[in-house]
């Protein structure tokens, strides 16, 4: 994701939140940029991103303004290929309902935090982190 994007996300999550809501997501970015240093291996930073997700409840609204922004604002990079390939995926949630409803919900709550973790999201969550200090 560029800078560019980042920063746009960043202003996205943060306008309009309440400073206890802006506290709870720094938290969250700082506990997750932590999972990614710690020499945990995948298995357990995959599990400790998801709990901190899970108990960071106050930051939880903000987390799945997160993935949507996330999605939103990467779409713009995707090639031919790959938004065929999501336009794809949201054809057979049409077609088959709400099962696979729900589980694209719980897949960009999970995917948020994993991202920061294990991808390239770590840029994001330094500048939520900053966000909140200023």
């Amino acid at each position: 994701m560029s800078e560019a994007i980042e920063d746009k996300v960043v202003h996205e999550l943060t306008d309009g939140a309440s400073p206890e809501q802006r506290a709870a997501l720094a938290a969250w970015a700082g506990r997750l940029l932590a999972i990614r240093d710690d020499a945990e291996d995948g298995f357990g930073k995959a599990r400790s991103a998801l709990l901190a997700t899970v108990d960071g409840k106050a930051a939880w609204p903000l987390i799945q303004r997160l993935g949507d922004a996330i999605r939103r604002n990467a779409w713009d990079e995707r090639s031919t290929t790959e938004r065929a390939a999501v336009g794809g995926a949201t054809a057979m949630i049409a077609l088959f309902g709400g099962g696979l409803a729900a589980l694209t919900v719980l897949g960009a709550a999970a995917g948020a935090p994993l991202w920061v973790v294990f991808g390239g999201g770590d840029g994001l969550a330094r500048k939520l982190v900053a966000a909140n200090a200023t």
